[in-house]
């Protein structure tokens, strides 16, 4: 029996902190995505889709969008953001993708504990984003339960 306990939010801040790299970010955040759409500004997707994600946009659509962000077709990924102006393209590395998620990893914690209720691509911080709010862990990230607790008079 352990004697650090931690509640659900405690919990995925310090595994999300702690315990995943860039990678993992960026995984979680592809999943958030796919549920909610939450974080669709740094959605990035591979350059091969390119032509299937823009072939309804006109060709003039694309190049201003081309002309308006930072594009580079050379480049694994894209992202298409939309500025209240139209769409903007920007191109990214994998290495940038990853910046990006890291860059956000504050929303992303905010966004498990408080708001989102789906898949994360990771089975133990799964475990945690759908635990009920009042659940403690231990510092294996297990959820400890009730009946565990000491009982105290």
């Amino acid at each position: 029996m352990t004697n650090k306990m931690m509640t659900r939010a405690e919990a995925i801040e310090n595994f999300v902190r702690n315990h995943m790299t860039g990678d993992d970010l960026a995984t979680v955040i592809e999943y958030m995505n796919s549920y909610d759409c939450s974080f669709a500004d740094c959605e990035y997707i591979l350059m091969d889709e390119f032509d299937e994600i823009l072939k309804d946009e006109s060709p003039m659509a694309v190049a201003r969008a081309i002309y308006k962000g930072i594009f580079d077709p050379n480049d694994d990924y894209f992202k298409v953001v939309y500025d209240g102006e139209g769409m903007v393209l920007f191109s990214a590395e994998w290495e940038e993708v990853v910046e990006d998620a890291e860059s956000r990893i504050d929303d992303i914690v905010d966004h498990l504990v408080n708001h989102y209720s789906g898949d994360t691509g990771f089975n133990e911080l799964d475990d945690m984003v759908l635990a009920d709010d009042d659940a403690l862990f231990d510092e294996h990230f297990e959820e400890v339960e009730q009946s565990e607790l000491p009982h105290t008079a």
